[in-house]
């Protein structure tokens, strides 16, 4: 942060506690691109050792801009070490955390649905495992039948000898 910003912050603080209503004067001037509150612009240039930009494009006009640009990189750098979120930045995370929130639900659904198919599938081939095991079993006695009556027939005494 650079010296002419705290400087602008203390002096603004100050004001804050000597009762001057300046903090919302500070949002308003802050959201209006740094213009429009005369208090707020005039203590700004004194910090900042500038004067009002001119339509021209001199070399104030580029102390200016060159102030605004410091400013606005040590107003962001103040804020982080503070813990602020910028309001563009919360909404986009909130944004954010709506469309994942949403593919969870979306994911949750996908993962329910699948399970019942699962569910269904393992319950069809356990009825068709069963159907096929059944089968198997009455096949084989079928054939197990077969051959005794086989054996049966071989193994009889003959009754011509």
């Amino acid at each position: 942060m650079d010296s002419h910003f705290l400087e602008f912050l203390g002096n603004l603080l100050i004001s804050g506690a000597k009762g001057m209503e300046t903090l919302k004067p500070f949002a308003q001037w802050m959201n209006q691109g740094m213009k429009g509150v005369e208090t707020i612009s005039t203590l700004f240039q004194k910090c900042y050792g500038i004067k009002e930009p001119q339509p021209d494009p001199s070399d104030e006009s580029n102390r200016w801009e060159a102030s605004i640009k410091e400013f606005t990189a040590s107003y962001r750098e103040f804020l982080t070490l503070l813990g602020v979120v910028p309001i563009p930045i919360h909404l986009e995370l909130q944004k954010k955390c709506r469309a994942q929130e949403k593919t969870i639900l979306e994911q949750k659904e996908l993962i329910s649905d699948l399970k019942q198919k699962l569910y269904e599938k393992e319950s069809t081939d356990s009825k068709t495992d069963s159907k096929t095991f059944s089968d198997l079993m009455e096949n084989q006695s079928d054939q197990f039948q077969k051959m005794i009556e086989t054996l049966q027939t071989i193994l009889k005494p003959k009754s011509g000898k």
